[in-house]
Parts: C-alpha cells; structure tokens; sequence
C-alpha cells in the first residue's frame, strides 16, 4: 500500500485506497477509530500515498469545497500544521465505503 498515487478526487482516493487494501488491513480500517493513537500509521501512508503535503494537489482543494464547514475549522482543531484533515477525510469516506461495499455483500440483505 506504499505506492504514491496521483489521483485527482476524493472519490478516486477513497476507491482506490479501498480497493488497493489486503482483506486484514480492511477489516483493520473498517473497525479503526479514525481519531486515535492506533490510527497515525494509517494518516502517514494516506498522506504520502495521495502526497497530501503538495499545497498545490487539487486533492486537497476538493476536499476543502466539498466539506466547507470542515475545512473552516481545521486549523483549530489540530496542533499539527500537515495535512491530517484531507487524511482523515479520506479514511472517513474510505472506511464508509467499506462499511457500505460490506452491507451490500452481506449473505443476511436482500437486493
């Protein structure tokens, strides 16, 4: 999962942080509280993997137009000065589609 990646949307990151996943490291996302100590590794490789520290990634200027009131605030809620909003957006949305790929495949729903 070290592979930089060039993506261009937060939809494109989320399918392809997904899809690029072991099924352990899945399971490991799906139940990952994405605010905790046991959660930096994954921020460090989504930052590196989507080069989150390039200000000039139109990732990052997605992300910000597409979650406003959270972009506004970012900068209070953390010490750090990296990118660990876009990160833990793209984990947020990431472990949702996990969740949502997960419910569909599920034996117990019906289509």
């Amino acid at each position: 999962m070290d592979t930089k990646s060039s993506v261009r949307t937060l939809d494109e990151a989320v399918l392809e942080l997904v899809t690029n996943l072991p099924r352990e490291k899945r399971a490991e996302l799906a139940v990952l509280f994405i605010n905790s100590l046991a959660s930096w590794a994954w921020y460090e490789e989504v930052i590196d993997r989507f080069q989150l520290r390039d200000e000039d990634n139109p990732l990052i200027a997605e992300i910000d137009r597409r979650f406003p009131d959270e972009a506004a605030i970012k900068f209070l809620e953390s010490d750090f000065s990296g990118p660990v909003f876009e990160a833990a957006v793209i984990l947020r949305e990431a472990k949702k589609l996990i969740h949502l790929d997960d419910a569909r495949n599920s034996p117990n729903t019906t289509a």
